[in-house]
């Protein structure tokens, strides 16, 4: 995460939205963050240990004002679902 904050200060843009693509077994999971521009901003999130539980990062993050999703793609599919796409609606700045 500290690249996207380089990124974010290079472009000048803080809700450049960054990501981390894996794949499990036949599914792509495309995780996504970005600055929530409607939330407190901290920095809680870098408390996170890598040996503890993702659930634990996941919120650090909300409770650094940091709004993410996860995004599965069936590689044997011609694209994402519709129910995934629509998850990437929370990134348009503005977004409740």
């Amino acid at each position: 995460m500290d690249g996207w904050q380089d990124l974010r200060n290079e472009a000048g843009n803080p809700y450049i939205i960054d990501g981390v693509a894996v794949i499990k077994g036949n599914e792509v999971l495309l995780f996504l963050y970005q600055i929530d521009p409607n939330a407190k901003q901290d920095l809680y999130w870098q408390q996170w240990d890598e040996s503890e539980p993702l659930s634990k990062l996941f919120r650090y993050m909300r409770e650094s004002g940091i709004r993410y999703d996860i995004l599965r793609l069936n590689i044997k599919s011609s694209g994402f679902s519709d129910e995934e796409l629509a998850k990437l609606d929370k990134f348009v700045v503005g977004s409740p």
